[in-house]
């Protein structure tokens, strides 16, 4: 958790659950990175990246629906998927992310 966001991951259904915490007149959102690995060989790569974004105020939470690979799910790199992400808060004026949380890993399976 960071000052004025908080951020959960729900594996079933990939969905971001970003909740505002403070009055600021800012977003909260989490940023990700979806890595594929493949584990045979020992590698990941970086397949996607995005963030969900709150803008509904502060007290409520937003959710968006994400489809990611499953780490047990086969692609074109072999199989597994990580989540690598953190919550901030946003600065739409300025388009910049601040006061961001340590980053999180996480298997999606």
């Amino acid at each position: 958790m960071t000052t004025g966001a908080r951020a959960c991951f729900e594996k079933s259904g990939d969905r971001w659950w970003v909740l505002d915490t403070s009055s600021d007149g800012h977003s909260a959102t989490a940023s990700w990175t979806n890595w594929l690995a493949d584990y045979l060989n020992g590698y990941t790569v970086d397949y996607r990246e995005g963030s969900c974004v709150n803008k509904l105020g502060a007290g409520n939470w937003g959710v968006c629906n994400k489809d990611y690979y499953e780490d047990s799910t086969p692609h074109a790199y072999g199989t597994g998927s990580l989540l690598d992400w953190q919550a901030c808060v946003y600065d739409a004026t300025a388009g910049t992310w601040h006061g961001c949380s340590s980053p999180r890993w996480q298997y999606n399976d």
